[in-house]
């Protein structure tokens, strides 16, 4: 089916968040609504900024096969694009190498690429496509207060503006990328929904990223991902973005954080497995300040499993699951779930079921596109 010449499904679409996950979503499912509205608390700047909703930005975000085969479905072109606005192209065994086991992996060319920038330029990128698709607008610094539900049935939202102005806005489905720090849950509780089932994972770790000076072209430049492996827990990555730098992100997990100060971050890097990140940070510049990220547990709500749940709201991304960072995992989860909705109003429009039974149909494919990320992050008996 050509998405873009599909007769809509209904009249709006409100995405909740405007970070990986929402722009994803409006990327995808755009062309099933007359008007998709994109909705965040945060103040969404013009240009790739930092911004207090998303608190993990300053740290290493490399964006793996799956969001970028995903993005080039939705916009031809787009990993083009995304180098074009300033991102490396890595190839996977050369260009982006791990160390674990105590040495290097076999230097090969493992066949695809990894995409290397910053957080904020690749959501910007991202968000940047799913504005230019028709219908599609967002309004920023607007903050969720609650689900409209009628008998159980999802019909806008409650929220308020800058000015503490409330309104509703209305939908014919709502898709809630809130992420870890959304509402999702209390809401739920209020509207007099039970208790969600969830699994959680002790990870207790911590990172400690700051930004260098990188002399070596965008051509010359490489990922380094030292890895460690039990009984140690320090890690470290040397990663090159955009505007010649490095991300160099070190983490430590059960109380082995790395400290965010130039003298202890050096020292902490001295003591990978490996000396390239201290090696490479001896001869740059810093040219931002350590920022800290602390994850003590990962979990997965599982949705799938409540006997009722509100018709046409479907939570996406971190709003279901979150994953130990190590893995890469988030981004290209939330790719997915955005994919699988699409499918969805896809068998719709081709007269398989009906909009309202759309909350019922990815409730379980969003589980199982969890279920196999969740997985990997298992211990091995």
């Amino acid at each position: 089916m050509n998405d873009a010449n599909v007769t809509p499904l209904g009249d709006r679409l409100v995405i909740l968040g405007a970070g990986i996950g929402g722009s994803y979503t409006a990327l995808m499912c755009a062309p099933y609504f007359a008007e998709t509205v994109i909705i965040d608390r945060d103040a969404i700047p013009d240009t790739p900024e930092y911004r207090p909703g998303v608190p993990q930005s300053a740290h290493i975000h490399a964006l793996l096969r799956a969001p970028l085969d995903v993005a080039n479905e939705a916009v031809p072109g787009f990993e083009d694009a995304l180098v074009a606005a300033g991102a490396l192209s890595l190839t996977a065994g050369t260009r982006a190498r791990y160390h674990e086991y105590g040495g290097w992996q076999v230097k090969r060319d493992l066949g695809f690429n990894v995409s290397a920038q910053s957080r904020v330029l690749v959501e910007h990128e991202i968000r940047r496509h799913a504005l230019h698709q028709p219908g599609v607008t967002l309004r920023d610094e607007v903050e969720l207060v609650d689900y409209m539900i009628v008998d159980g049935v999802t019909t806008g939202v409650l929220a308020k503006d800058s000015t503490g102005r409330i309104e509703i806005i209305s939908a014919d489905l709502v898709v809630d990328s809130t992420g870890r720090a959304g509402p999702i849950l209390g809401l739920l509780e209020q509207h007099g929904y039970d208790g969600v089932r969830q699994d959680e994972m002790g990870v207790d770790i911590s990172y400690t990223s700051a930004f260098f000076t990188r002399t070596e072209s965008d051509e010359e430049a490489f990922g380094a991902i030292v890895r460690s492996n039990p009984p140690e827990v320090r890690s470290g990555v040397l990663w090159p973005i955009e505007n010649g730098r490095w991300v160099v992100s070190l983490s430590g997990r059960f109380g082995d954080f790395p400290p965010a100060d130039e003298e202890g971050f050096a020292e902490f890097a001295r003591t990978l497995g490996d000396s390239l990140p201290y090696d490479t940070i001896q001869k740059a510049e810093r040219v931002s300040d350590f920022s800290r990220f602390m994850i003590p547990r990962i979990y997965w709500r599982h949705y799938e499993d409540m006997k009722e749940f509100p018709e046409r709201l479907i939570p996406i991304g971190d709003a279901v699951q979150a994953f130990n960072p190590v893995y890469g995992q988030g981004m290209a989860v939330a790719s997915l779930h955005a994919r699988e909705l699409r499918d969805v109003l896809r068998e719709i429009a081709d007269g398989d079921c009906d909009l309202g039974d759309v909350s019922a149909r990815m409730r379980p494919r969003v589980a199982g596109i969890t279920q196999w990320a969740w997985d990997l992050t298992q211990p091995v008996d």
